[in-house]
């Protein structure tokens, strides 16, 4: 079995199932929860890397006063909102973001970017890139521009952050990569009656024009 983002605990599930028949796809690290120390067979993507990886490249570019729009109240939406924070507190600016929260109906959208036209935040660090364009799109009616208005970034590298208007930063997770090695690790755990490896993916930074204001892209040009 492929847990993938489940609430389910691995402990529990591991006590439920043979131990080399689970592998556990999950945002979070919670430490050595085997008793013994033995691999859980948990496979995550690098998201602290990439939201600090973010960080200093929406500091590095100018913005200060960062915001983070919040997703579901799930724990990947709580490891990168820490992230955000102690990747601030990590570059001696005062860890304090101002949050919000939407969902992706059009109304909480709309709510949001009346907040952000009216707050002014430098950059909108979005959970990820689905409720960032949809949040751009919003931020539009609000006669806001992205990104010499409000830079905006989300989190994943769906296809299409890489063809919005504008196209989106983001930060990569190999998606395809962790489903692959879910399944091998599952063959591998099988075939040996050995329990799955923990193993941790790194993720990429897509810088693209919503998170660089126009007098850096001439400068960067010119």
């Amino acid at each position: 079995i492929a847990f993938c983002s489940t609430p389910v605990s691995p402990v529990e599930a591991k006590a439920e199932v043979q131990p080399a028949h689970a592998v556990f796809i999950m945002a979070e690290d919670l430490g050595p929860l085997a008793i013994d120390g033995s691999p859980m067979g948990r496979i995550r993507a690098d998201d602290e890397h990439g939201i600090r990886q973010l960080i200093g490249h929406l500091v590095e570019t100018g913005s200060r006063r960062l915001s983070y729009v919040n997703g579901p109240d799930i724990p990947s939406n709580r490891l990168r909102r820490d992230a955000v924070l102690k990747s601030l507190e990590e570059l001696g600016i005062e860890p304090r973001i101002r949050e919000y929260w939407t969902s992706l109906d059009r109304e909480d959208l709309d709510n949001v970017a009346r907040l952000v036209a009216r707050e002014r935040p430098d950059a909108l660090i979005c959970y990820d890139d689905k409720m960032a364009l949809h949040l751009m799109d919003a931020l539009r009616g609000e006669g806001l521009i992205v990104p010499d208005d409000v830079a905006v970034t989300g989190f994943d590298g769906i296809p299409f952050a890489a063809i919005a208007n504008p196209r989106l930063t983001t930060v990569v997770q190999p998606a395809e990569l962790l489903g692959e090695m879910a399944a091998n690790a599952l063959f591998d755990a099988i075939e040996t009656g050995k329990p799955p490896t923990d193993v941790t993916v790194p993720v990429s930074l897509a810088v693209r024009v919503s998170s660089v204001r126009k007098a850096l892209r001439a400068e960067a040009e010119g």
